[in-house]
């Protein structure tokens, strides 16, 4: 089976040149590698490394920066019959894309692979998502089973998810949080077999610059981040339980308002001393 990797980017340099040189160094056989660009101007060494590498990386420049509308142009362009999506910030080994393809192969229709940060805690279980919108368990699980959610840094798809449930639902823009879990559990919902792989695992530097939120600070004061959650709630969940979901974003930004204040008194404090 060949293997498509769709690396969507916006506004990254030299962790996208890292990502790549990841992708550069896989071992399994017959696979294609897809940058969808929406960085309006590269700085002149990412630009040198993605000329040098033009006859073995696919360099689609995209005007509108959406995550979403850059996987489903991956999604059209890849030649794969199994498709690899990962973000332009991560590091994993050469087995990486053989771990995704090893699962297919067995049966899976969607792969959530696994995921470490620095410092992240190891959950005993792989992610799951409740009825009532709550989560538990974590793609930082080290033991393989099912879930019914996916996340956007490291997941793969077959041809069989496209053709069952389409593509990315392009109405989450901006932050465009819970983008991935709307798509993994669509194929969820549909009957598709969602399997957690942890040997399908990669690293996640989290740049707090570029990517998909490139340019907002703080995700609890943008429009664009509850816009997402609730479009995902209100997509998948009952009113009675979208109601309770309102709260608890609200205390969510409560919270963050809280943090912020301290953080300013605490600055204003040091100043007067």
């Amino acid at each position: 089976m060949k293997v498509s990797l769709i690396i969507p980017t916006y506004g990254r340099e030299q962790l996208l040149v890292q990502t790549l040189e990841c992708a550069l160094k896989q071992d399994t056989p017959d696979y294609e590698i897809i940058v969808l660009d929406q960085t309006a101007a590269h700085e002149p060494e990412t630009a040198k490394f993605l000329l040098s590498n033009a006859d073995r990386i696919t360099h689609i420049k995209l005007d509108q920066p959406s995550v979403t509308k850059a996987r489903n142009v991956g999604i059209k362009r890849a030649a794969g019959e199994i498709i690899v999506f990962v973000d332009d910030d991560v590091s994993f080994e050469p087995s990486f894309l053989a771990e995704h393809r090893k699962a297919h192969e067995a049966g899976a229709d969607v792969v959530a692979g696994r995921t470490l940060e620095k410092g992240c805690r190891i959950a005993a279980t792989p992610p799951w998502l409740s009825d009532s919108i709550r989560y538990s368990g974590s793609n930082t699980c080290a033991t393989p089973g099912k879930t019914n959610v996916t996340t956007g840094c490291n997941f793969s798809i077959s041809r069989r998810v496209v053709e069952t449930i389409g593509e990315f639902d392009e109405r989450f823009q901006g932050l465009a949080t819970c983008e991935d879990d709307d798509y993994g559990f669509r194929a969820y919902r549909a009957g598709l077999n969602v399997r957690f792989v942890p040997e399908a695992c990669l690293f996640h530097h989290r740049s707090p610059s570029g990517g998909v939120g490139g340019g907002i600070r703080n995700q609890f004061f943008d429009l664009s981040y509850y816009r997402c959650e609730l479009l995902f709630a209100r997509k998948h969940f009952s009113k009675r339980t979208v109601w309770i979901y309102k709260f608890r974003l609200f205390l969510r930004g409560l919270q963050q308002l809280r943090k912020l204040i301290s953080a300013a008194d605490k600055s204003t404090q040091e100043s007067l001393k």
